[in-house]
């Protein structure tokens, strides 16, 4: 779970990526940020606080994008809607 730096609400980031990045083509391509939401506002994986360092950052946005290419595959629905 991250809370956003502006307006305090708190999500999960998987639930950021398929909900708040939906139709981003950078959502299945490892992008690094974070978009809430509730606000919008958008920011760096590595300025929550759940990684140490860019790579690690690198690898959750990778699996994210992993799982949310997979589950437009699977229901055969385009991630760039």
């Amino acid at each position: 779970m991250v809370r956003c730096p502006i307006c305090g609400f708190e999500f999960s980031l998987l639930y950021s990526r398929t909900i708040s990045c939906q139709g981003c083509p950078e959502s299945i391509l490892g992008c690094e940020y974070v978009r809430c939401p509730k606000c919008e506002h958008e920011f760096k994986i590595t300025s929550i606080g759940i990684t140490s360092s860019k790579k690690e950052a690198k690898s959750i946005s990778r699996y994210l994008s992993r799982i949310l290419s997979e589950y437009c595959r699977d229901f055969g629905e385009s991630p760039s809607k």
